[in-house]
């Protein structure tokens, strides 16, 4: 393994060329002058150049010399840079969280949710990614997200959960809807329920947590976002499963879409909570984050 100098012996070689004095670089460096001098000329046989030209009465240090100071500044630096880092990244709170959520929370929960960690944490700042499920655990394995809101429960190694509150699935339909049968059991018939397309969990909840349809109900044809099926629905297309946030958030308000009140809406729900590496030190820190989420939505 080649030669690395400490970098206590870096700041000696940049002290002393600053001072141009053994004796006064000494006591700057809190060392005595004999092991000064030992450092360097350590340095200079292990690296086997001459760094300063010496005597008794001066010093002169070689280009060499000089050109590796410049360098040793510049790794003094990027080590005091580390330093700053990790200490920076223990005030988590002063640091910069990036955040992965799923799109069917993000459009409902992050405008308070951000509001209030602006309030709460005014110098955390939040980078929101928004993204499929799969696509999000990926990113936060690479450590290219911190956390991530999702719905659970969902597959995943080396990865901690924490559940937050779990919300009710509704059955929605046109107000006159031909989907909706008659009688005191009414069956939805087959291909009337519109989903979101594979791969999104709000897909695999509503499925996995209904039990009063099967898979012949479900509509060949799967939308790519919520508006889309909330435009279906609104046409008579189809119906379909919403989350209770997306309900309160307003966006059936003004059109002939109503929550079916009889049997059909009963039983589907999905758990929303949060996500991290297992060997993240901020554990602690998510939970707390946990508690604006729940705050968050208790203010809708």
């Amino acid at each position: 393994m080649p030669y690395m100098p400490s970098l206590k012996k870096l700041e000696y070689l940049v002290k002393l060329h600053e001072l141009q004095h053994f004796g006064r670089t000494a006591k700057a460096c809190f060392v005595s002058q004999s092991t000064l001098s030992a450092a360097i000329t350590d340095m200079e046989s292990k690296l086997n150049r001459v760094l300063i030209e010496r005597d008794r009465h001066s010093m002169v240090f070689t280009s060499t010399g000089t050109e590796l100071v410049v360098q040793a500044q510049e790794i003094l630096a990027a080590a005091n840079r580390f330093v700053e880092t990790a200490k920076k990244s223990g005030q988590f709170f002063e640091s910069t969280l990036r955040l992965g959520v799923i799109p069917t929370i993000a459009p409902f929960l992050m405008s308070p949710l951000l509001a209030r960690l602006k309030a709460a944490f005014p110098q955390l700042g939040v980078l929101v990614r928004e993204d499929l499920t799969d696509n999000l655990i990926e990113l936060l394995n690479k450590g290219e997200l911190d956390l991530l809101i999702m719905a659970l429960p969902h597959a995943m190694e080396s990865v901690e959960t924490k559940d937050l509150y779990t919300e009710s699935l509704h059955l929605i339909h046109h107000k006159t809807s031909q989907f909706i049968g008659k009688g005191e059991s009414p069956v939805l018939p087959r291909g009337s329920i519109l989903l979101l397309d594979e791969g999104n969990c709000l897909r695999d909840h509503t499925i996995g947590s209904c039990s009063m349809f099967d898979q012949e109900q479900i509509h060949s044809f799967a939308a790519n976002s919520l508006n889309t099926v909330v435009l279906m629905v609104e046409f008579d297309m189809g119906v379909s499963y919403l989350p209770d946030m997306a309900i309160k958030s307003g966006v059936i308000e003004n059109k002939d879409i109503t929550l079916h009140k009889g049997k059909l809406n009963t039983g589907a729900q999905r758990s929303i909570g949060l996500a991290w590496r297992k060997n993240s030190p901020f554990t602690h820190e998510f939970k707390q984050l946990g508690e604006q989420i729940l705050l968050s939505k208790q203010s809708r």
